[in-house]
């Protein structure tokens, strides 16, 4: 029921709408009714009215004036007026203030009636927007950490363009431009137990996020398996910022027994110095661990600094050749990093940085492997190490794909042993299901375990994520369709589960660099 008050100087006409009209079939309960307008106003709180149906000729104080106090104090009130006359300078007045309608007397029942249906559903309508708002910016405040974490994530590994980040940035209400910002990376030295992983996380989330505080303002984002602090607007030196991490790390490693390391970056500004600051932790974190020892540096100078952006989803597609043992991917993948139209560009930082950075992901997936020999050595993921053994993209090229080669090799006899039962089942639901519209909550109802866990073991056993080993499938039997020759662009999206060509398109190009029909242009 809707609330409704009546104001008439007139008893006998309050009294007469009461009577002739059943105003609760019409989903209204009188709330209130009154001969003297301002005691309406003076009650207006308390009888919180969702429509009001006034008399305009009153001698205490006539309709438009009141619904002008009333629009003042309740603006989505809805107001009928009641007039005796028929006068288009009243009806022009109440349009302006905001009037519904404007009735003239002697009252119609069925054009009242009428009215009253149509006030019920403006009123409805008003009340169903209002929630489906509320819902909706609820969900959007419940989504927004993860929005931006997604950010962050996108940010640190070059996913996206400039145009992306900075409509993001904005929409966001995020600051840290103004300022220099350092990026502190922690991870744990050792698996968190399963059963208790999310809640250690968010527990080694608090208490970084705690220490940091009083160095400055900060934004934390995170994957299954590393921590990240953006600090901005820092009021201390880097010795005390060191200081609080340090004392973090004790008192989670006090608390659970778990032990973390932690690098900070050196100070940088704008987007496109993220994956640099994320670069240079991760060489202070590589060096944490051949050491077996926490160590907190922002002085490395192993990580050059160049404003180009580097290929992140490229990389990462190298990971997941690597995980699969895919020599053609693997091969393609290594020519597109290194070509260069320029016969002397291997002088450049940046193809060292593209090396180091592929490094650091083999050096990785051996360390998950537990393999008998080493295939890359502590000692070779160094830029300086780079440019005295290497001087050319093509020798670049030729020492990872050998270190690629080896790692590959000594995969082989373990793949089966370190692939638990649930990723299988995953790889084998994938490879049999891509061509449907299947999500990862199908994969994980497959696998008999929640969402979250199976993207945990997923990401940890194949050094990739389920969504990008998914879209990796597809992709790779898009190219085996196209090079056949047969299918249409839309025919091949289809067949490998994407029923939007345009979207698979941008999917594609996302990932590879290039267009469907440029792929098709180039075989």
């Amino acid at each position: 029921m809707y609330n409704l008050i009546l104001v008439d100087d007139e008893q006998i006409v309050l009294n007469g709408i009461q009577t002739v009209f059943r105003l609760e079939d019409y989903g209204f309960h009188i709330v209130g009714t009154y001969t003297n307008p301002q005691s309406a106003l003076d009650q207006l709180n308390d009888t919180n009215p969702d429509l009001i149906i006034t008399d305009i000729k009153m001698p205490q104080m006539d309709g438009l004036a009141f619904s002008i106090k009333v629009k003042e104090q309740l603006p989505d009130t809805e107001i009928v007026i009641l007039s005796g006359y028929d006068d288009f300078a009243f009806a022009q007045t109440a349009i302006h203030i905001g009037v519904t309608d404007y009735l003239l007397k002697p009252i119609k029942k069925q054009t009242f009636e009428k009215m009253l249906v149509k006030v019920e559903k403006r009123i409805r309508t008003k009340y169903a927007s209002n929630e489906e708002y509320e819902i909706l910016s609820e969900t959007i405040l419940n989504n927004l950490p993860f929005i931006k974490n997604r950010f962050f994530l996108d940010l640190i590994n070059g996913r996206k363009d400039e145009a992306y980040y900075e409509q993001q940035y904005d929409s966001l209400g995020l600051t840290f431009l103004s300022h220099p910002y350092m990026l502190i990376k922690f991870i744990f030295k050792h698996s968190l137990p399963e059963h208790k992983h999310d809640t250690l996380f968010r527990r080694a989330a608090d208490v970084f996020t705690d220490a940091l505080k009083a160095c400055g303002y900060t934004e934390i984002f995170y994957t299954d398996e590393y921590i990240c602090s953006l600090l901005y607007e820092i009021n201390c030196d880097l010795s005390e910022v060191k200081e609080k991490i340090c004392h973090a790390i004790s008192q989670f490693y006090s608390e659970t027994g778990i032990m973390c390391t932690a690098a900070i970056s050196k100070p940088h500004r704008g987007f496109r110095k993220f994956i640099i600051a994320n670069m240079e932790c991760d060489a202070s974190l590589l060096r944490s661990f051949t050491r077996e020892e926490c160590v907190l540096s922002a002085d490395t100078d192993e990580i050059a600094h160049t404003e180009l952006t580097l290929p992140g989803v490229k990389l990462e597609n190298l990971s997941l050749a690597i995980s699969l043992h895919e020599e053609q991917q693997i091969t393609e993948i290594l020519n597109d990093l290194f070509t260069s139209s320029s016969e002397n560009i291997a002088g450049a930082d940046y193809f060292y940085s593209i090396a180091l950075i592929v490094l650091l992901k083999l050096f990785d997936i051996q360390q998950n492997l537990h393999l008998d020999h080493e295939p890359v050595k502590a000692n070779e993921i160094s830029i300086r190490f780079l440019k005295n053994h290497y001087k050319s993209t093509q020798a670049l090229r030729e020492f990872l794909a050998a270190k690629i080669t080896l790692l590959t090799k000594g995969s082989l006899n373990k793949k089966d042993v370190r692939l638990s039962k649930i990723t299988n089942n995953a790889i084998q639901y994938i490879q049999n299901h891509y061509t449907e519209d299947i999500s990862l909550s199908d994969i994980a109802d497959h696998t008999y375990v929640s969402k979250n866990y199976l993207c945990h073991i997923f990401k940890k056993e194949m050094n990739t994520t389920l969504l990008n080993y998914l879209t990796d499938t597809r992709i790779r039997k898009a190219k085996t369709l196209v090079k056949e020759g047969k299918a249409k662009m839309y025919e091949i999206a289809q067949r490998v589960g994407y029923h939007d060509y345009a979207y698979f398109s941008q999917i594609f190009k996302r990932h590879t660099g290039i267009t469907l029909s440029e792929y098709k242009n180039s075989l």
